[in-house]
């Protein structure tokens, strides 16, 4: 019952995701990517991750 999906995407923003884990361990969290499944970019968090303190879902969903 899951909608098909590109695995040569998956793969693609996998290893873009690990490159950039590899090149720098404090910040790669700060990335986003777009949705394999319909697109939609991923917004960019209002603060870095490492300056994020609060991890309540009222401050998620503010930002979003």
């Amino acid at each position: 019952d899951y909608p098909s999906f590109d695995v040569e995407a998956v793969n693609k923003t996998f290893m873009e995701w690990e490159h950039h884990k590899h090149e720098n361990i404090m910040t790669f969290r700060d990335n986003s990517y777009p949705s394999l499944m319909t697109g939609t970019p991923q917004p960019a968090h209002h603060t870095t991750w490492l300056k994020a303190m609060d991890d309540s879902m009222e401050a998620y969903l503010k930002s979003s």
